[in-house]
């Protein structure tokens, strides 16, 4: 049983999920801005990609999804509510319009 667990609203999992969780795990937490070559290097480093995603194709409100990797141009893509949408290889592009918020994962 983890020690302490993250903050939850009544509609969902606080941002700070990631970050606090991250630490208690003792992976190294970055936030990033929405930038594609930092987004890219991360990705094309091994280091997943966790995303606040707003209204577009994954949520209508607010839902974390993983950046897991890079299938040449295209971003590889997990999400949690969908098995479809994680098997689609998505454009830089398309993604960035609904990102919120994002942090790359490192081993510390």
């Amino acid at each position: 049983m983890p020690r302490r667990t993250a903050s939850r609203r009544a509609d969902g999992s606080e941002w700070s999920l990631i970050p606090e969780g991250g630490s208690l795990l003792g992976l190294d937490v970055t936030e990033l801005p929405l930038d594609e070559g930092r987004v890219r290097a991360n990705l094309e480093a091994g280091n997943p990609v966790i995303c606040v995603m707003g209204p577009g194709d994954f949520t209508t409100t607010g839902h974390f999804v993983v950046l897991a990797g890079m299938d040449g141009d295209s971003i590889v893509v997990r999400d949690p509510n969908s098995r479809s949408r994680s098997k689609m290889l998505w454009s830089y592009e398309r993604l960035a319009g609904q990102v919120q918020a994002l942090w790359a994962l490192r081993n510390a």
